[in-house]
């Protein structure tokens, strides 16, 4: 099994800190990062303040820099799900470059190899649980199994109303889905 080891170079888009403006919770970030730190608060002036940080190494610094603690909620489980949730925007099909790029890393094992000790999100020195890499498989996994939902929905003769309903998401997100997917269908596509 191909491995990619670290998300730099032709694989820099796999990494929290690539510019990819994505909503969360009624707000747009400039990159994951900016959303995944904003998260670790409810105070919506401070989400606003780490969502204008200029770069994403300023917002991860922000609340250390500025000396505030996250939410006595904030959990290990909860960065989990907050980070998977970000990878499915990220990824999800708005952004169809991004999309089709993930997809393109096929079965290779995705290793977020860094230098900085982070051995929670990743692997430092082969050591480290690899949490980013593992959810990063996982949505790729999940959108290989869309796509195929997709596919076969169409193939079926279902309008895409029909296919929007049958995969519960709306028509819009489908077409978004569509275009990332790189799927023709004539009742998108012919006027």
């Amino acid at each position: 099994m191909r491995i990619i080891n670290g998300f730099r170079g032709e694989h820099r888009f796999l990494s929290n800190f690539w510019p990819c403006y994505l909503e969360y919770k009624n707000l747009v970030y400039p990159t994951t990062e900016h959303a995944y730190q904003a998260a670790k608060v409810a105070n919506l002036q401070i989400k606003e303040l780490i969502k204008d940080c200029p770069t994403p190494a300023a917002a991860k610094d922000y609340l250390e820099t500025n000396h505030i603690k996250p939410d006595p909620d904030w959990t290990v489980d909860g960065k989990l799900l907050i980070m998977e949730q970000l990878q499915v925007i990220k990824f999800g099909g708005k952004e169809p470059l991004l999309t089709r790029a993930l997809l393109g890393t096929s079965d290779a094992e995705l290793v977020e190899e860094n230098n900085w000790n982070d051995t929670f999100w990743g692997v430092c020195e082969n050591a480290g649980e690899n949490n980013l890499g593992k959810i990063l498989m996982k949505v790729r996994q999940e959108l290989i199994w869309q796509k195929a939902q997709i596919v076969l929905q169409l193939e079926q003769e279902q309008g895409n109303s029909a296919v929007a309903d049958a995969l519960a998401i709306t028509p819009r997100c489908l077409y978004e889905k569509m275009i990332a997917f790189s799927i023709q269908n004539k009742e998108y596509w012919i006027s």
